[in-house]
């Protein structure tokens, strides 16, 4: 009996054993697993920590952490899904991006009508005006003044253009040189005789770009000259004025930009729908990029009121050389009705894509123009370019007929010899 008791208790002690080495065995790699994956997910994220090397705790000046192993972070995050930071207790969950200051500049900029100078030339007759006005930044004369000349045509209800000056004050006027030298080179696209030739309407969409133009280049100087200043704040910059063809990634030379900014304008005209190309570095410096570089284009075309006509009808091509990212945006009833979705799969797949694989920047955006030009015409014929109207819409690609033909065939017969010779080997 006795031997049979302790048969038993060592049993139940075996059992016990067991179970206990089996649950420290899970435990252990159950906290092997999580070290590994957490250490796993700031790798793929990339997540711009001090220890990466982006900015030493040691050397910094500003701020420094309290705790060795205070996760502590250079910049927000850019895109929730891959580098906000996740926090939880089990229940409840959220992703931070969060965020660094940034300086408000305060910036005073005016644009004036006017159509006449009372025997003033119109660069002092400007100086004059914003002097007299005492425009300026809440006491400051910290801003500028964009002033176009204009007169009515006789006997008719059309303005006509003169000219155009720029006036700057204060923090304005220590960046002049470079600000006017911007701006001489993006007014000009909305500032001529040509461009006004129209009649009331179209001078009123005329006179919103120059306005769209002049503010997003001043803008956009004013705080990067801010930013140089103080180097460790940030900030959010606009596109700088755009024109049909607006290449600040500099992937043109100055003949290319002129001939597809040539082209656009005409494609425009013809057709009342604004066709547009904007390059960039990184659509991520640029406000409203957080969702997207297609959240980004939409927001573009929006805030620099762009388009043709009351539906502002336009297509715009945007480009971002860092990770070689693109859109294509329609806007407008004429827009959408030339590119439906089929129409713009077909244009990046058939028509720029194969120039941008070889670096061929210039022939990309030449096709680009070509297939936008194409799908206007279609449109204005009644006869929108989509899946019902694309000749080509399921048929068999070439690869894939010269896959059936040759290739098919050659494998079956391949098949067929070897199972011939495998029958006529004698089995052991």
């Amino acid at each position: 009996m006795k031997v049979v008791y302790f048969r038993i208790i060592a049993y139940l002690c075996l059992t016990f054993t067991k179970q206990f080495m089996k649950r420290i065995i899970v435990s252990i790699l159950l906290v092997s697993m999580c070290v590994m994956g957490s250490t796993a997910f700031a790798q793929a994220n990339k997540l711009p920590v001090a220890q990466q090397g982006e900015v030493s705790i040691v050397n910094n000046t500003i701020w420094q952490p309290k705790h060795r192993h205070t996760l502590w972070y250079t910049e927000p995050a850019k895109v929730w899904m891959t580098s906000a930071l996740p926090l939880g207790n089990g229940q409840l969950g959220a992703c931070v991006m969060g965020g660094v200051k940034c300086d408000e500049v305060q910036y005073d900029m005016h644009v004036d009508i006017i159509t006449e100078t009372q025997g003033y030339t119109l660069d002092e007759y400007a100086e004059a005006f914003y002097e007299t006005y005492e425009y300026g930044y809440n006491g400051t004369t910290d801003g500028s003044v964009l002033m176009l000349q204009l007169h009515f045509a006789e006997g008719e209800n059309d303005l006509l253009y003169d000219g155009y000056a720029l006036y700057f004050g204060g923090r304005g006027k220590a960046v002049e040189d470079t600000l006017r030298t911007a701006l001489d080179q993006v007014l000009p696209e909305y500032l001529n005789e040509k461009a006004w030739e129209g009649g009331l309407e179209s001078d009123r969409d005329v006179c919103m770009r120059a306005m769209a133009a002049y503010v997003g280049v001043v803008s956009s100087l004013i705080a990067g000259v801010e930013s140089e200043k103080n180097p460790a704040e940030t900030h959010d910059s606009a596109v700088a004025g755009l024109a049909n063809v607006t290449d600040l990634a500099a992937l043109l030379t100055e003949e290319q930009h002129a001939e597809l900014s040539a082209r656009a304008k005409s494609i425009s005209e013809a057709y009342g729908c604004a066709v547009y190309l904007l390059t960039v570095n990184d659509f991520t410096d640029y406000e409203g990029s957080q969702y997207g570089i297609y959240a980004f284009a939409t927001n573009t075309f929006t805030q620099y009121n762009l388009g043709l006509g009351e539906d502002k009808n336009g297509v715009m091509l945007v480009l971002s050389m860092a990770d070689r990212d693109y859109t294509l945006i329609a806007h407008g009833d004429i827009g959408n009705s030339a590119f439906t979705d089929h129409g713009k799969d077909v244009l990046a797949d058939e028509g720029f894509l194969p120039y941008f694989a070889r670096n061929d920047w210039y022939g990309g955006f030449s096709a680009y123009l070509d297939g936008c030009e194409s799908f206007l015409r279609q449109n204005a014929q009644g006869t929108p370019f989509d899946i019902d109207t694309d000749p080509d819409y399921g048929r068999m690609p070439t690869g894939t007929k010269v896959a059936i033909i040759v290739i098919v065939p050659a494998i079956i017969a391949f098949i067929a010899v070897n199972l011939a010779v495998m029958n006529m080997l004698p089995i052991p």
